[in-house]
């Protein structure tokens, strides 16, 4: 029984080393694998539209919900607070909260009063 044992460890470790040689050839930057052809790339659009074009989209969607457009220059809770009882889902003013500029900063009235009218936590955090 003895013999058997002693003939099994090496081999399994071996068979372990073996492994790990082929796993890391594969893994290694010398392994050379050719991907399936793929249609061409589009080119890039320029640089800053996209977000742009989200947040005029973003904008336009609220507005929308909102039966006026939305005011400009930094978020407001009150802006807020009018939002969610016009029904924006909450995606759309955190993306519009994020997106102000210069705002300041919320104080405990300006939470309370957010709570108080049904704002969603994630909303009152991006404040």
């Amino acid at each position: 029984m003895n013999a058997v044992l002693t003939f099994v460890r090496p081999n399994r470790l071996l068979a372990i080393f073996l492994l790990m040689i082929v796993a890391g050839c594969r893994s290694s930057p010398y392994f050379q694998h050719s991907p399936a052809p793929t249609a061409p790339a589009p080119p890039p659009a320029a640089l800053g539209t996209s977000f742009e074009d989200i947040d005029a989209r973003n904008r336009a969607d609220i507005a929308a919900q909102l039966g006026r457009p939305v005011a400009p220059g930094p978020a407001t809770p009150s802006e807020v607070v009018a939002m969610t009882q016009a029904g924006v889902n909450p995606r759309f003013i955190i993306c519009y909260v994020n997106r102000s500029t210069s705002i300041a900063p919320v104080n405990a009235q300006d939470i309370i009063y957010m709570h108080e009218h049904g704002v969603e936590e994630q909303v009152i955090q991006a404040m």
